[in-house]
């Protein structure tokens, strides 16, 4: 009994840090990209109805987006913290596991709420893995880049079924969101600081999916803006979007 509440303590304490290292950075980093990225963002409405359906369906929020740039995870939370505040944070993150190559990397991004995630079933991976459905079964949110590396000439690439993985075992929110306008910094910084680039964040309907379904993610950016607000297994229809795909039954 002791141990648990132990255990229940240390992840608040460290939920919370977690939650105001990101926070501040975002609010940081919303003031810079400002100046110089002049941000354009539609569909701030679906952020409101994300926080209404998790009212009415309890579940982890998983923030999908497609990954063109380094700092999408700023751009990210910068326009979240400036339209909901506080109230999505702590954001886990998946991210590579070279990203963790030496003590000083490991704490910088642990305190950024990232997870190392491998390829293989390396002790940390599977560890990280464990964690992260932990976090989704209790209801935390989760920022996943479902192609799983950046794409440097800012077209989709293909899914890698990390959020599948994670909706075959608990319900989820999904929320997409697609960026534009912010590729090839490495290689063009001075478009940057002339102020000649423009960001643009569309923040697309809240979906809600069951446990057990397929979710093909690509798909779902590809179509931001034009998919149902709330999906369930009885809303089999040609006419939705084949965002999600429902699980095929077992043939016993």
């Amino acid at each position: 009994m002791a141990s648990r509440l132990f255990e229940q303590r240390e992840k608040l304490v460290k939920d919370t840090t977690v939650a105001q290292v990101q926070y501040v950075e975002a609010l940081l980093a919303k003031g810079l990209f400002n100046f110089l990225l002049r941000p354009e963002m539609s569909g701030t409405e679906h952020l409101h109805q994300l926080l209404a359906l998790r009212q009415e369906r309890p579940a982890s929020t998983v923030i999908i987006a497609n990954h063109i740039n380094a700092y999408d995870p700023l751009y990210l939370s910068a326009a979240i913290a400036g339209t909901l505040g506080k109230k999505l944070y702590p954001i886990w993150l998946p991210a590579k596991k070279r990203f963790f190559s030496n003590p000083l990397k490991r704490m910088v991004m642990h305190w950024h709420g990232c997870l190392p995630i491998g390829i293989g079933k390396d002790e940390d991976s599977l560890r990280s893995l464990k964690a992260i459905i932990e976090k989704v079964r209790d209801g935390d949110t989760i920022c996943v880049f479902p192609e799983g590396q950046v794409s440097h000439n800012g077209t989709l690439g293909n899914d890698m079924g990390f959020v599948t993985f994670l909706a075959r075992r608990s319900d989820l929110i999904l929320l997409p969101i697609v960026l534009a306008g912010i590729k090839s910094f490495k290689t063009e910084w001075w478009p940057l600081l002339s102020r000649r680039r423009q960001l643009r964040i569309t923040v697309g309907k809240p979906l809600y999916i069951m446990r057990g379904n397929t979710v093909n993610c690509i798909e779902l950016l590809a179509h931001t803006g034009h998919a149902p607000t709330l999906w369930t297994s009885d809303d089999l229809s040609e006419k939705l979007t084949p965002a999600v795909i429902p699980k095929e039954p077992r043939h016993d």
